[in-house]
């Protein structure tokens, strides 16, 4: 980056993890072996350089409108056939606010729809009737910073798994699934942020190869890989996850004729049951 991303260079991060889960583990994942106090909750000491942060995000670049509508020329993500984000001068009768127009200063308008236009953070609130934000999740007002867990794994053909996801699926759709992640994830059970890195297997174009190519990749019709059921559900059932971020425009089939298997596995809800919004998922890093 150019400059910090944090005022600080070095922080010790204090992690609290379950004494009596963890106790065997203990030696293993820390230098100086962890402390246990009173509580019975052992911290483990975590040096971080903060000034060496790496920005995953496809950031969203808003562009002219004439530029904007030609899928040739424009440079932007766009997913879901949405409109691609799109900023213009400000006009009021005879003004316009562009100082190339004769203004003193530039006013722009912008239109976006972050889901089609880059790198957004949804929670349970894009799936439910009452309405949620993200400050209402419970991490997201603690402040507080997470462990991530890179992992990348091969999306596969849907016909070549046993694994299922509903009756939209095709053989030819590529997906991700359990048996992959169960690998790929050395311990799950602590895991707090995960990442999934998605390549292309041997041969194949499945997803863009290069940064450059994610940051203007048009996914519209494309039919992105997607996480089968059984994998939905082993996510859902990692306590300890608190984000989910992935490079693809969605974790559920782009027609999935509306049952959101991954979105409802993630947020843990189920038709009934009270909500539970203590976790959230980015999209397109």
């Amino acid at each position: 980056g150019k400059g910090p991303i944090f005022p600080m260079a070095l922080s010790l991060l204090r992690l609290r993890v379950d004494a009596e889960e963890d106790r065997k583990a203990q030696k293993a994942d820390s230098p100086s072996g962890g402390q246990e106090g009173e509580t019975g909750v052992r911290m483990v000491e975590v040096e971080v350089d903060l000034n060496k942060g790496i920005d995953c995000s496809v950031p969203t670049r808003p562009e002219a409108p004439e530029v904007a509508k030609d899928s040739k020329n424009s440079r932007q993500a766009q997913a879901f056939c949405l409109p691609c984000a799109i900023v213009e001068p400000v006009k009021l009768g005879g003004w316009t606010g562009r100082v190339s127009h004769g203004s003193s200063v530039n006013v722009d308008v912008l239109h976006l729809c972050p889901h089609g236009n880059g790198t957004h953070s949804e929670c349970i609130g894009h799936i439910t009737k009452r309405p949620f934000a993200l400050n209402e999740i419970q991490y997201w007002k603690s402040g507080r910073l997470l462990l991530g867990n890179l992992i990348t794994i091969c999306p596969v053909p849907f016909g070549s798994t046993k694994e299922i996801y509903n009756e939209k699926s095709q053989e030819t759709d590529w997906v991700i699934t359990k048996k992959a992640l169960v690998s790929a994830i050395k311990r799950p059970d602590r895991c707090q942020a995960l990442m999934i890195r998605t390549i292309s297997a041997s041969g194949s174009s499945v997803v863009p190869a290069t940064p450059d190519e994610r940051r203007q990749h048009k996914w519209s019709g494309t039919n992105p890989p997607y996480f089968t059921k059984e994998c939905a559900e082993f996510i859902g059932s990692m306590k300890r996850l608190r984000t989910l971020l992935v490079d693809l425009p969605s974790v559920d089939r782009e027609d999935d004729g509306g049952t959101l298997i991954t979105h409802r596995a993630v947020f843990k809800l189920k038709s009934g049951v009270e909500v539970d919004s203590s976790c959230d998922a980015s999209r397109l890093i």
